[in-house]
C-alpha cells in the first residue's frame, strides 16, 4: 500500500508536524482573543 511506502511517510510527517505547530498557537491566539473581546464588552 502507498501508505507504507517510505517516501510518502517521510513527506506525510513533516505536513503533521507543521500543521501542529501552526494549528495549535492559531488556536490558542484565537481563544485568548475571543476571550479579551468578550471582556472588553462587558
Amino acid at each position: 500500500p502507498a501508505s507504507h511506502h517510505p517516501v510518502a511517510r517521510s513527506m506525510v510527517y513533516p505536513v503533521i508536524f507543521l500543521f501542529e505547530r501552526i494549528y495549535y498557537p492559531v488556536l490558542a491566539a484565537v481563544s485568548i482573543t475571543g476571550e479579551a473581546m468578550q471582556l472588553a464588552m462587558v
